[in-house]
């Protein structure tokens, strides 16, 4: 592809005459052509190809990668939803899988929740536990001090720039002792920097309890991330342990 689209100047017929119609070709083309910032024509292969392909081959997880990197999230996040999306046509709610209920695919989990292990928590989706449905997000502290959670729960959240916006979710906590509990928070998508964070969690034993945000989006950014966060007001705290589920996150436009 290099050579063609170099000595061709950048043709996009000179690379599709030399690629067939399988759809592994197809999308490796599409990768291509985003490397190169043609965005709308590598959109416009990939959304030709059936979702069971687009969901299950590498090169589809490596495109969404790309266009986010690109800074192209509002096309990224369109191609990503219509793939994993169960209900084709169905508008796609801001937040995606707000309580817990859909499988998360670790290879795509581009706009989902992506959960990375930490040294002070365990991250798990609870099936034993839920504000509605059947499951929801459970960060069991493991006693140790100074505990800092902070990029390892969170989801890519497209949003307009400048525009209002408010957060909502349901919490949980049993026998949770902490010099200060964990938050909610919206960073930016590029520098992490917190936009906006809920109170810190009480200590103690609480039944499902619903706390909301509010928060303006970057006008120079079309993506926030969503995080739960704990970070230690010093360099030194006492350990944190107990445990906190998470369900029914909803974020509206205001």
């Amino acid at each position: 592809y290099d050579l063609i689209w170099n000595v061709s100047n950048g043709n996009l017929e000179a690379v599709t005459a030399i690629t067939n119609a399988a759809p592994k070709a197809q999308l490796t083309l599409a990768e291509f052509l985003v490397r190169q910032s043609k965005f709308t024509e590598a959109a416009n292969i990939y959304r030709q190809l059936e979702r069971p392909i687009r969901r299950s081959e590498p090169e589809s997880a490596a495109i969404m990668t790309a266009l986010i990197a690109a800074n192209q999230v509002p096309l990224a996040r369109e191609l990503w939803g219509d793939m994993m999306s169960e209900e084709v046509g169905k508008p796609q709610s801001l937040i995606w899988n707000g309580s817990f209920e859909t499988a998360i695919v670790p290879a795509f989990s581009h706009f989902d929740w992506a959960f990375k292990d930490s040294d002070f928590a365990r991250v798990a989706i609870d099936p034993q536990t839920a504000h509605s449905g059947t499951q929801a997000l459970r960060v069991a502290f493991l006693g140790k001090d100074t505990a800092r959670i902070d990029g390892e729960i969170k989801q890519l959240l497209l949003v307009k720039p400048g525009k209002k916006y408010r957060l909502e979710v349901f919490y949980k906590i049993r026998e949770l002792t902490t010099p200060m509990g964990p938050r909610v928070a919206i960073t930016d998508q590029g520098s992490q920097t917190v936009i906006a964070a809920s109170e810190p969690l009480p200590e103690g034993t609480h039944a499902w309890q619903q706390l909301s945000l509010e928060f303006l989006a970057p006008v120079n950014s079309p993506a926030v991330w969503l995080q739960i966060q704990r970070i230690p007001k010093y360099s030194y705290d006492d350990p944190t342990r107990g445990y906190v589920w998470f369900d029914d996150f909803v974020l509206k436009e205001q």
